[in-house]
């Protein structure tokens, strides 16, 4: 069985079809409920600006793309969660939204690593990943405080624009300062 040639990428196919893509060079997620996003609607300058909801958050793990199950209608309708890994991260997340209210379940581990903190919260490998890596997005050196808050803070933010808690400015992180710049000019301001 032959496998089918892949079509070269040329500088001439770039520049012909170069108004279809967008390429940012510093790209950045907005939360949805974070300090910028709120300045952007207090300041009115979200209007200049143009945002698109990030649809799907998606991991590599174990040698293929999965999708992080992050919301309540994500992990029920997940295929790739056992109805008992369903549970426990149903479990878990119900935990961080409050996790405040909750200091002997954390208080042994405040110094200690969240990675360290999640192993003792019996949660499988999979759920392991897609919590420190997808969801709080903290390295192994983080702090089970810093963890907890991450995770709070990406769960606080879903469902205000969609399915996950990201902004993407669609014109990339530039347009920002432009559309700040064109407020300044409609109030008469020069830069």
């Amino acid at each position: 069985i032959q496998e089918p040639k892949q079509a070269k990428i040329t500088y001439s196919k770039i520049v012909k079809e170069g108004r279809r893509f967008n390429i940012d060079l510093v790209s950045k997620f907005l939360f949805s409920r974070g300090s910028l996003v709120d300045l952007l609607i207090k300041s009115n300058v979200s209007r200049y600006a143009e945002f698109k909801n990030v649809t799907r958050i998606l991991t590599y793990q174990n040698g293929q793309v999965e999708q992080v199950p992050c919301s309540r209608a994500d992990v029920f309708a997940s295929k790739q969660l056992s109805v008992v890994e369903k549970r426990m991260l149903m479990k878990f997340l119900t935990f961080c939204m409050d996790y405040e209210q909750h200091p002997e379940e954390y208080l042994d581990f405040k110094d200690g690593r969240f990675s360290e903190f999640l192993k003792t919260k019996k949660l499988t490998a999979s759920l392991h990943h897609f919590i420190q890596h997808s969801i709080a997005m903290v390295s192994d050196a983080a702090s089970t405080i810093e963890g907890l808050k991450a995770t709070q803070h990406f769960l606080n933010c879903l469902g205000r624009y969609g399915n996950t808690p990201f902004l993407f400015p669609l014109y990339g992180l530039g347009e920002i300062p432009q559309c700040f710049c064109r407020m300044c000019a409609v109030f008469g301001g020069t830069y």
